[in-house]
């Protein structure tokens, strides 16, 4: 009864599952904060997704995920004189390693500003969430980002020689939004703002590479292909007409992997418990062979051990009872270990 008790923990947020933790925080294109004859050729958006270094082995949790974001743009000054160019770069969100070059020279922040969020997305928000394992579109009751009236931005200079082309590179860490209500695997978002690009005098050809974790359920709002099992691309000759939005789901556990809600993942877990105890106490004692015997009990007495890993690893529990996860594994495990030992003294008197 504690055990179920536990489980299924009751007068919780959304039926015992974890709260809501952020929302979007989007990054975003180099903005002019000056008008100017100046124009994009060519613009490449590396998107790399991965699990947070930081995490330990024991940290019963849903694995926080960074976006290592590279952006290479060719720009042009088309006029005949120098041109000092005060730039803005949108990332609300926590963000980290900050790393800006022109053609190979390193440019410092220079400070922060706040714009219209309007005049960042274009009034084109993609407010909606979508489960990419489902495709099921649902609204997110969380805090969003997008629904504050303004964005900071990074800011920075760069000067551009007249009638030249220049190499703008900007590498950074971002962290990305998660909700863990809807289902039992959470769901990341990735907003990538493309639409400061129209400020320029030009734009043309953008390429935009996401690689995600392996196995990774992906949806994005734009015609990205998958190239290979973990990269999808996509190739515009002219700006988008919406900003990028990227949902994942990452691969999680191997067995935890196969369930989609809480309830049926922990159902299993219960009923291949009763499996244990039914085939250590009623199924194997009738076993002849002793070898044989030993052999299955242990081997079902790891994969015991390995799938109620697999399935509490992971927050199961629901807030405010997700850090009894640890307590309920370890019940889980002396539980198992006491039948094997019991079960193992009553067969035969000394197996």
């Amino acid at each position: 009864m504690f055990i179920s008790f536990l489980i299924y923990p009751i007068g919780v947020h959304a039926n015992g599952t974890s709260f809501l933790e952020d929302s979007s925080s989007p990054s975003g294109h180099v903005l002019p904060m000056e008008e100017g004859i100046v124009r994009i050729n060519k613009e490449k958006i590396m998107i790399d997704i991965a699990n947070d270094s930081s995490r330990g082995f024991f940290d019963m949790d849903n694995p926080p995920l960074v976006a290592n974001i590279q952006v290479i743009y060719e720009i042009v000054n088309e006029t005949k004189e120098m041109m000092d160019v005060p730039i803005a770069f949108p990332q609300p969100g926590d963000s980290y390693q900050w790393n800006i070059t022109l053609d190979g020279e390193n440019v410092p922040l220079s400070g922060k500003v706040k714009m219209d969020t309007s005049d960042l997305t274009g009034g084109n928000l993609h407010k909606e969430w979508v489960h990419p394992r489902t495709n099921e579109n649902y609204v997110f009751s969380g805090y969003d980002a997008l629904s504050k009236v303004s964005l900071e931005s990074k800011t920075f200079n760069i000067q551009l020689k007249a009638k030249e082309s220049h190499e703008l590179q900007i590498n950074y860490e971002a962290g990305l939004g998660i909700d863990e209500t809807r289902s039992l695997h959470p769901v990341y978002r990735l907003d990538y703002l493309l639409y400061p690009a129209s400020y320029w005098s030009d734009f043309k050809d953008l390429s935009i590479q996401v690689k995600v974790l392996p196995k990774s359920f992906v949806h994005t709002n734009l015609s990205l292909k998958q190239n290979d099992k973990d990269t999808y691309v996509a190739e515009f000759t002219e700006l988008p007409k919406e900003n990028l939005v990227l949902f994942i789901s990452p691969s999680s556990g191997v067995v935890i992997d196969l369930f989609h809600s809480r309830g049926t993942a922990l159902f299993f877990l219960v009923l291949w418990t009763i499996m244990f105890l039914i085939t250590h106490w009623k199924v194997l004692p009738k076993m002849k062979n002793k070898i044989l015997r030993q052999g299955i009990s242990l081997a079902l007495l790891f994969l015991s051990l390995f799938i109620g890993y697999d399935i509490l690893s992971h927050k199961l529990l629901g807030y405010p009872f997700t850090t009894f996860q640890f307590i309920v594994f370890i019940g889980y495990v002396i539980l198992l270990c006491f039948v094997w030992v019991l079960s193992s003294r009553k067969r035969g008197g000394g197996d």
